[in-house]
């Protein structure tokens, strides 16, 4: 039996070749679209047309009103405050946010969107220098969600024992770990970083 291990291989004017095994491909198509259900507008797409809105709202898509911090700790990890706690500056935490978040949201979907057409492809694939910066924020998005979900710190030593409920999860983790690192060298970071 032959192992195919992920590879990211440097290629002509900062193309990546991507080469993973299928059940990598699966499980990252999996965890791509669980990441993508979390990072959906909870609104829902026919709020918007339903729902008048104010003409520099539409013009700028920032609105009158500042979205709220998430409630889950996930989406604030990947959609964070403006400000350090210490602060506590409500207003101008509000006021970052309500500049800023649905951008940010804009972009973690478009990288989303970037890595499940390229998945979508195959086992082997290219990625141009847009798509390979897209994968990066995509699997740093996923690494942080999962890393907040595992409630994963600086301090910690080592990933639970097998008997664990988390083990599998924490593989993953480590995993995409990897991937970012493989992808980072790819693009020309050295192989210690």
């Amino acid at each position: 039996m032959v192992v195919v291990r992920p590879s990211f291989k440097a290629l002509a004017g900062g193309r990546v070749g991507v080469r993973l095994p299928s059940w990598l491909r699966t499980l990252l198509v999996q965890q791509f679209g669980a990441l993508s259900e979390l990072l959906a507008d909870p609104a829902g797409p026919d709020t918007a047309a339903t729902t008048p809105q104010d003409p520099l709202a539409a013009i700028t898509g920032i609105g009158a009103d500042a979205p709220s911090a998430p409630d889950d700790p996930v989406l604030h990890r990947l959609r964070p405050d403006g400000y350090l706690p210490e602060v506590e500056d409500g207003a101008a935490a509000a006021e970052f946010r309500r500049f800023t978040e649905a951008d940010l949201a804009g972009l973690q979907q478009q990288r989303l969107a970037t890595v499940r057409e390229t998945l979508e492809s195959g086992d082997r694939f290219e990625l141009d220098p847009e798509q390979a910066q897209a994968w990066l924020g995509a699997l740093n998005d996923l690494r942080l969600a999962l890393g907040t979900r595992l409630e994963v710190t600086d301090d910690q030593d080592a990933p639970p024992a097998a008997g664990d409920p988390r083990a599998g999860a924490f593989e993953i983790y480590g995993l995409l770990g990897t991937l970012q690192h493989l992808l980072l060298v790819a693009l020309g970071a050295p192989s210690e970083y």
